[in-house]
This record gives structure tokens, C-alpha cells and sequence, in this order.
């Protein structure tokens, strides 16, 4: 009987995926570079209204965009009320020079790398703590192995390899860099041990979901020079770049990249449902205040 339910389940969604992917403005999802999101009913009742009808309508765009409304037959021209371009939903959150230069995205930003940096505080300071005070002791008898969740649980991550790190995040006030080399650019996290020579960088984007990948290789390149003069100070360096899509998906590496951070287990799942909401409901609000041209009054409004 389940091999029946599994397989029938399986045929209905291969049956659904293949008529999304013919369908070309509201299938655009199945090209998204990120990873499948679910609902939970207990999600679900904590949306407010608005908040679950937008995420729904953003994901098929069917939100009220210029566009839609041009192509409904509803407005003549399909213009963006701030810079004049034709505005699709990817104009209106990601791609307006306007919202771009009136600081809407780096605001959208800011939200998901205040989720992205309590998650690795709370982690780091858990690995502080360990090596300070030592973890549990696991004795194994005679003869036998050692069982795998048990060596998986030996397993932190990057920020269980010393017990000194720092972490300074871009917010609020301009990032310091660590006094290894002089430079000028501000990763949005940099999380270093000065015992151990170990710098790890974070850069969080907040893209359009067909972009995730493209965002991830150039910010991989754009410090590639930094590390290769901190590694020529005898540092051991990492590059980390974490994408999480401005409709709440994150991308394929985030998981990955909070994995190897040693973000593990349930606080992996709270850590990348954080960052999706954060970024969800900041969209939410860049869409509902997209024709104020005065985007200080609406943050002095939302504060």
C-alpha cells in the first residue's frame, strides 16, 4: 500500500511539474536556482493575509505589477512610477536603479544579515564554550566502533577549529578588517582567530532567484585577491558567499555553506527559515511602498 501512495504521489507531481515548466510566466519558478520551500499549517497561521497572499502571488506573478496590469488590458503602459522603465515584479524588487540608489535593497539586505549573524553568533559562542569547558566524554566498549552519529556529532565545523574567534558584521557602523592587510573592501561578516591565523568570510546577496548562481561566482571572485594576500600572510582563509532569494528561497549553497560553518541539525532548519522569512517579508514591504518616491518616510513609518 505505500509503494502505491509513493508511486501514485510521484506520477501526480512529475504530471504538475511538467505542465508548470510549459507554462512561461507562472512556471518561471521551476528555473529558480534555490531550494524547494514547504508550508507548514503551523507556518501558514502565523502569516497574516496580506503576508501569505503575497508570497503566493510573487512566487506565479500574479502580484499587480505595471507589466501584468499592461498585459490584463487594465493600464496603457506598463512603467515603473520611479524610474520609467517597463516593471516587472524582478524590477520592482531587485532591478530599479531608483530603489537601488534610495538604499530599499541594502535596507532588504541589512534584515536577512541581522537573521544570517544571530545565527553564527549563537554558534559561535557554543564553540567557545566547548573548547573552554570541554565537551561530553563518549565511552565506546571494547571491541565495538564508534557508532556515526557519534562521530558526526565530533564533527563543528569551521568555527570548532579555536577557541578566540571575533566576528564583526557590516551593520550599523563600517566594518573594521581584521589588521592582517590593508584593504577597502567591507565583507558583510568576517569571523577570525588571531591564535590560530584562521579568517573566514561571509557574503550574504539577496537576488532575483534566476540570479543565485551568477551572484554566487562574483562575489567568490571579488574577494579572491583579499584572501590570496591574507594567505600570503600566513593565514588560512575561507570565501563564503550565501545567497538567499529576495521571495524567500535560499539558494543551493546556503545549506551547504551554514553546514560547514557548523550551523547543524534543527538550528540549520531555524537558521534558513530565518533568513527566508527575513527576506520574504522585507520584499512584502519594498512591493507595498514600490510607488513612494520617498523611501526615508516610508522607513520612518515602518520604525
Amino acid at each position: 500500500r505505500a509503494l502505491v501512495q509513493t508511486e501514485v504521489r510521484q506520477q501526480k507531481e512529475e504530471n504538475r511539474h511538467v505542465k508548470a515548466v510549459g507554462m512561461g510566466s507562472q512556471g518561471a519558478w521551476t528555473r529558480w536556482e534555490t531550494e524547494p520551500r514547504s508550508l507548514s499549517w503551523s507556518d501558514m497561521w502565523n502569516y497574516t493575509p496580506w503576508q501569505l497572499k503575497f508570497l503566493l502571488r510573487a512566487v506565479y506573478d500574479l502580484l499587480p505589477t505595471p507589466s501584468n496590469l499592461a498585459r490584463w488590458g487594465l493600464i496603457p503602459e506598463p512603467d515603473c512610477p520611479l524610474c520609467g522603465k517597463r516593471c516587472t515584479l524582478e524590477h520592482v524588487l531587485s532591478s530599479c536603479n531608483i530603489s537601488l540608489s534610495q538604499g530599499r535593497y541594502t535596507w532588504r539586505h541589512d534584515q536577512v544579515l541581522k537573521a544570517l549573524a544571530h545565527a553564527l553568533e549563537l554558534t559561535r559562542l557554543r564553540a567557545v564554550k566547548r573548547k573552554r569547558y570541554g565537551g561530553m566524554i563518549t565511552f565506546v566498549k571494547e571491541g565495538e566502533s564508534i557508532p556515526s552519529k557519534m562521530q558526526q556529532s565530533k564533527s563543528t565545523g569551521l568555527l570548532g577549529m579555536a577557541k578566540d574567534w571575533e566576528m564583526r558584521v557590516d551593520l550599523q557602523k563600517k566594518l573594521v578588517f581584521p589588521n592582517i592587510v590593508e584593504t577597502t573592501l567591507r565583507p558583510d561578516i568576517v569571523i577570525f582567530s588571531a591564535t590560530q591565523k584562521k579568517l573566514i568570510l561571509v557574503e550574504l546577496t539577496v537576488p532575483w532567484e534566476t540570479r543565485c548562481e551568477e551572484a554566487h561566482e562574483r562575489k567568490r571572485s571579488k574577494y579572491q585577491d583579499l584572501l590570496a594576500d591574507c594567505n600570503a600572510k600566513g593565514w588560512q582563509t575561507w570565501n563564503l558567499p550565501i545567497e538567499v532569494g529576495c521571495r524567500g528561497f535560499p539558494a543551493r549553497a546556503c545549506w551547504r555553506t551554514l553546514g560547514l560553518l557548523g550551523v547543524r541539525g534543527r538550528e540549520r532548519k531555524h537558521a534558513t527559515k530565518s533568513l527566508a522569512s527575513a527576506a520574504e517579508r522585507a520584499s512584502c514591504w519594498l512591493w507595498t511602498r514600490r510607488n513612494e518616491s520617498s523611501w526615508q518616510h516610508a522607513t520612518e513609518n515602518r520604525a
